[in-house]
C-alpha cells in the first residue's frame, strides 16, 4: 500500500510539473487509475467519484464562493490599503515597526483575499511607503509577502484550509484558532526572518513626512464578523438549553456558509456608492476566481473517496507509525508536494485527500488530533515557495526582486516559516494530544 501511494503522489506531480496539465484532469486520472488498482467495478467507480465530489462541494462549495466575494471586495475597495495606511498613520518610520505592521496587516488581510492577489495590491503602496520614507523595500517586501502566506495556508474561510476540514471532517472552530494562533506565529517568523535584511543596507534619512488623509478601517469588519459569529455558533451548539429560540438563531447565525454570507452582506452595503453594475462585475469576477478553486476540490474529494474506498481494509499496514510520527509524515508528504508542483491549494488537497484514511491506524483520528493533521498539511504546504509557485513570480515581480534575490530572501523566508510552524505544532501536540 506504501509503494502504491508513493506511485500516485509521483504520478500526480509527473502529470502537474512535467505534462503541465490542469491539476483537477491529474487529479480525476490519479481516481481512475486507483480504482483500478483496487478492482472497483466501473460502476463502483463513478458511484465512489460522484459521492466525493458532490459531498465535498456540498459541504464547502457556498463557503468558498462567498469568502472569494468578500476578497474581491475588499480588493477592488482598496480597503485592505486603507487598513496599512490607517495603522501606519501618524507613527514614526522605521524599516523594523512598518515591516511589522506590514506583515500583520497583510496576515489579516489574507484571512479572506488569496494571497497573490493581496499582494499584487499593496506591493504598490509598501513600494511608495519605502521609497517616501527612504525604508529598506526588501524588507517590507518580505514582511509583507510572509504575512500573506501564513493567513493563506493556516485561517479559514481562506479555501485550502478549508477543503481540508472538509475533506479531514476536523472540527471548524479548533482549526480556526489554531489556525489563528500558529498562523500568527509563522507570519511573525516571517517578519523576524525579513528584518534580518536590515542589517544589509544603511538606513536612509527619511524625507519629510506629507499629511495624509485617515482613512477608514471598515473593512474589518466583513473580515472579523464570520469569524465571531463561527465562534458563536460552535459555543451555541454545546449549550445544552439548545432549543430556547435565541440559541437556534445564533445557531443559525453562526453556520459558516451563513456567516459568510453575512459578510458577504456587509461588504456590497459598504459597496453601496460603487453602483450596481460595478458590484455585479466584482461578484461575476469572484465567480471566476472561485471556480478553478471549487473544480479542484471537488476532484480532490473524488480522489479522497476512491482512496478511501480502496485503503478502507489495508490501512492497517501503517499502524507502526506513532501519533508524532504520523504528523511528520503528512507534514513530509504535503511539503513534497508543494516543493515539487508549487500550488499550496493543491498539496493542501492531495494531502488531505491521501491522509484521511489513513489517521485511524496513525492514531489521529479524534477530534484535536484532526485538528493538528489539518496544521500539519497548512505548514508543508508553504514550505517552500521558489520558481515553480506562482506566488514567488508575484512577489518577485511586483517586489522588484530579482529571481535569486527573491530565492534568498522571499523562499528562504517561506521555508524557514514552515518548519517553525510544524516545530510549534508538534510541540502543542505533545503537549495537548
Amino acid at each position: 500500500m506504501i509503494f502504491l501511494l508513493v506511485l500516485c503522489i509521483f504520478f500526480i506531480v509527473f502529470g502537474i510539473v512535467r505534462l503541465k496539465w490542469n491539476p483537477v484532469v491529474v487529479l480525476f486520472m490519479a481516481s481512475l487509475f486507483v480504482a483500478q488498482v483496487f478492482s472497483l467495478s466501473a460502476v463502483e467507480t463513478i458511484e465512489v467519484i460522484t459521492k466525493g465530489f458532490s459531498k465535498t462541494l456540498g459541504s464547502i462549495g457556498l463557503i468558498i464562493a462567498f469568502g472569494t466575494i468578500i476578497g474581491v471586495f475588499l480588493e477592488k475597495m482598496g480597503l485592505g490599503e486603507a487598513l496599512i495606511i490607517h495603522l501606519l498613520d501618524g507613527k514614526k518610520k522605521s524599516t523594523k515597526k512598518t515591516a511589522l505592521i506590514t506583515n500583520l496587516a497583510g496576515f489579516i488581510i489574507a484571512i479572506p483575499v488569496f494571497c497573490d492577489s493581496g499582494f499584487i495590491v499593496l506591493s504598490s503602496l509598501i513600494k511608495n511607503i519605502a521609497n517616501r520614507y527612504r525604508l529598506n523595500k526588501t524588507v517590507l517586501i518580505v514582511a509583507l509577502s510572509t504575512g500573506l502566506y501564513a493567513a493563506h495556508v493556516f485561517v479559514p474561510p481562506t479555501p485550502g484550509p478549508l477543503a481540508a476540514i472538509t475533506l479531514i471532517e476536523a472540527n471548524f472552530i479548533q482549526v480556526m484558532v489554531g489556525g489563528l494562533v500558529i498562523g500568527l506565529i509563522t507570519s511573525l517568523t516571517g517578519y523576524l526572518y525579513a528584518v534580518k535584511q536590515s542589517d544589509k543596507s544603511e538606513q536612509l534619512e527619511p524625507q519629510k513626512e506629507k499629511s495624509m488623509v485617515k482613512p477608514s478601517l471598515s473593512g474589518v469588519g466583513p473580515i472579523l464578523a464570520p469569524l465571531l459569529l463561527i465562534g458563536l455558533g460552535v459555543l451555541a451548539n454545546r449549550i445544552e438549553a439548545g432549543e430556547l429560540a435565541i440559541v437556534q438563531f445564533i445557531k443559525f447565525i453562526g453556520n459558516p456558509t451563513i456567516a459568510l454570507f453575512i459578510g458577504v452582506l456587509w461588504i456590497m452595503w459598504l459597496a453601496r456608492r460603487e453602483g450596481a453594475q460595478k458590484r455585479v462585475n466584482w461578484v461575476e469576477n469572484a465567480f471566476q476566481k472561485a471556480g478553478p478553486v471549487l473544480l479542484v476540490t471537488g476532484v480532490g474529494g473524488a480522489f479522497g473517496a476512491v482512496i478511501g474506498q480502496g485503503l478502507e481494509v489495508n490501512a492497517a499496514s501503517f499502524s507502526y507509525f506513532p501519533p508524532v510520527m504520523g504528523l511528520l509524515l503528512i507534514f513530509g508528504v504535503s511539503a513534497f508536494f508543494k516543493s515539487l508542483q508549487g500550488s499550496s491549494t493543491v498539496a493542501i488537497l492531495t494531502t488531505s485527500s491521501l491522509a484521511v484514511t489513513l489517521l485511524p491506524s496513525l492514531g489521529l483520528d479524534t477530534e484535536l488530533a484532526k485538528t493538528f493533521v489539518v496544521l500539519s498539511i497548512g505548514a508543508g504546504a508553504m514550505t517552500f515557495s521558489h520558481v515553480n509557485d506562482s506566488y514567488f513570480w508575484v512577489v518577485s515581480k511586483f517586489g522588484d526582486l530579482n529571481t535569486s534575490n527573491a530565492l534568498r530572501t522571499h523562499s528562504l523566508a517561506t521555508a524557514v516559516q514552515g518548519i517553525v510552524a510544524m516545530s510549534f505544532i508538534l510541540l502543542c501536540f505533545l503537549l495537548l494530544g
